[in-house]
């Protein structure tokens, strides 16, 4: 394997400006993280740190319809490239989305959903390398967790007996500052291997043979009005979330019991040990119960 070799000094680009130590026009850009700029000189090593003015950037959620109809005018192996690229709409977001993130205006997290959507798909690789040029490696937290945190904040206002305050600063369900100044560089990474796209199709093939199960044989025959379906519903929910919790701990409890000392559980078994968001939103109204008893 041939040998490469990476020189730092690569890493500093234009603009130049001349080095206040040695005097060079070999004084360029060699860092920007969050609002600080460095510069530093390639011939004498000098470095520089500059303030740099804060941000305010546009927060943009891009849905997957979006991502891909982007990824398929960029690659035209793919299904569809003809009619994207003949529709000027799709050429016209594109520049300007990618004009606006450059510009440090705007910010397109990506998600979670993005990732799963984009696996099961043949072009999954030119998917995921479309929303993270977007995104620039910031994410979005996990929306379970998001969900879970705000059924926390509802139910603890419940008991409080006053109306919910939520959090709604970005910040804190972002990776990062979504403020902050776009990097030079940023490192992403391959496929999670906690997201099995077989099992992906397994969870959409149950769901839909589900959904359409009701269509048929209870929607589509029982008349009832709006608050009795959201009643139905939410009592539904309720015994549901209470029924996973209790199944999910009995298996998590089995699948420890399974592995012996020392043994590394494999990766397609952790959502077995893992806690699950039937759990998450349990602890979260849990939480809240016991934050009202410790302030009374």
């Amino acid at each position: 394997m041939p040998e490469k070799r990476c020189d730092p000094r690569d890493l500093i680009s234009p603009p130049w400006r001349t080095c206040p130590a040695c005097g060079k026009d070999k004084f360029g850009v060699s860092i920007i993280s969050g609002s600080r700029l460095m510069r530093r000189c390639r011939d004498c090593w000098h470095q520089q740190d500059y303030r740099l003015p804060e941000l305010r950037k546009k927060i943009i959620y891009l849905d997957q319809f979006v991502i891909s109809n982007l990824m398929k005018l960029e690659n035209p192996a793919t299904k569809g490239h003809a009619t994207v690229a003949a529709d000027p709409f799709w050429r016209e977001l594109h520049d300007l989305l990618f004009q606006l993130r450059h510009l440090q205006m705007i910010c397109c997290p990506d998600s979670g959903s993005h990732e799963e959507e984009s696996r099961t798909s043949p072009f999954n690789a030119e998917l995921k390398k479309t929303y993270e040029a977007l995104s620039g490696g910031i994410t979005f937290e996990a929306f379970d967790s998001i969900k879970s945190k705000q059924i926390g904040e509802l139910a603890l206002a419940w008991a409080e007996h006053r109306e919910p305050a939520f959090d709604f600063d970005p910040r804190s369900i972002l990776s990062s500052d979504p403020n902050e100044w776009n990097e030079r560089f940023y490192i992403v990474f391959g496929d999670n291997p906690f997201v099995s796209a077989a099992r992906l199709r397994q969870v959409r093939t149950e769901l839909h043979t589900n959904m359409a199960r009701l269509f048929r044989d209870v929607w589509g025959k029982e008349k009832h009005s709006f608050e009795y379906w959201y009643e139905l519903e939410r009592r539904g929910f309720q015994r549901h979330l209470l029924k996973a919790t209790v199944r999910h701990k009995q298996e998590r409890a089995e699948a420890v019991l399974s592995y012996k000392p020392g043994e590394e559980p494999p990766l397609e078994g952790l959502d077995k040990i893992l806690p699950s968001f039937p759990e998450g939103v349990i602890a979260s109204i849990e939480q809240s119960r016991s934050s009202r008893r410790m302030g009374e």
